[in-house]
Formats: C-alpha cells, structure tokens, sequence
C-alpha cells in the first residue's frame, strides 16, 4: 500500500500543522489527487508558507507527481515520483 502523505511535508513548514493529516495518493483506496494546495492561511496557524502538489501534463512531463514547498525565504520543487529511490 502506497501513501503518499503530506505530514511530513508540513511538519518542516510549520511545527503546528502536525494537527492536519491530508492523504493525497493511496493505493489501497484507489486514490490520487491531481492538485492540491494549504498554506498557513488556510490553516490559521501563523508564518508565510505553502505546499502544492500538482501533477504536471503534457510532453515529456505528463503524469509526474510534482510537491512545491513555499516559505518566505525558501521555495524547494519535490518530484517524489521521480529519483525517490536513489
């Protein structure tokens, strides 16, 4: 069973969305969300961040999985179905 699950993701932006469980992808329940989006806003919890999954398409591009991670002073792209493994 595969999850992919945002917990960790958020854990790095904002020690106080540990509350928040979002599963976007799960192989046992034939799930997979295409585009996803939270920031601290959303949340009420303070501080300037984002996380965004999409899932990119057309060309070489079509179907990968793609996790944009936004801070004030960071932005880190994450392509978890892509060079994971390594």
């Amino acid at each position: 069973m595969l999850k992919l699950q945002l917990l960790p993701i958020l854990l790095l932006c904002a020690p106080a969305a540990a509350q928040h469980h979002f599963v976007l992808t799960d192989t046992a329940t034939n799930l997979h969300t295409d585009t996803f989006q939270v920031s601290a806003a959303d949340l009420g919890q303070p501080g300037d961040w984002s996380v965004q999954r999409l899932t990119l398409r057309g060309g070489k591009q079509e179907g990968v999985d793609s996790i944009v991670i936004r801070t004030d002073t960071l932005t880190a792209v994450i392509l978890p179905t892509r060079g994971m493994s390594v």
